[in-house]
Formats: structure tokens, sequence, C-alpha cells
């Protein structure tokens, strides 16, 4: 097996900002994730945070139907 060394990953993650009803449903103590797969969904501070705790540089994003399409790579310090 190869082994392969990305020098950027295509992400797509769920946005916690994308209609009312989540945060209403959050405040209330329900289950508010859109899919059950789901841990963390982002508002795009968040996600910028986490990219940058994690090393990662965003070269590009963009926010599509309630989510966050980006385009990172390792930054290297």
């Amino acid at each position: 097996q190869e082994r392969v060394s990305p020098s950027r990953w295509l992400l797509r993650v769920p946005m916690f900002d994308r209609e009312w009803r989540v945060a209403m449903r959050k405040e209330l103590g329900l289950y508010y994730f859109g899919d059950p797969t789901h841990a963390t969904e982002y508002t795009q501070a968040s996600f910028e945070v986490e990219m940058k705790e994690a090393s990662f540089k965003i070269n590009e994003l963009q926010i599509n139907w309630g989510e966050i399409w980006a385009e990172v790579s390792y930054d290297v310090p």
C-alpha cells in the first residue's frame, strides 16, 4: 500500500447558525445536530479557531447551503 502526503484537504462541515431552529433546540436542551454522526457544528469563527489550533491554514472558505466548505493545508511554522 502506497502512502500519500496530501498538500491540501477539502473540508465540508455543518454550520451551527445555518437556521434559527438549531440554536432554539440547543437552548431548550434538545438534540440539535442535523446528523447523528456529528459531534460539532461550527460558526465561521469557531471553525477558523479550530483550524488554527490544529495547525491548518485556510486557503479558501465559502458558505454553501448552511455548510462551511474549505480548502486547508498544513501550516508549517
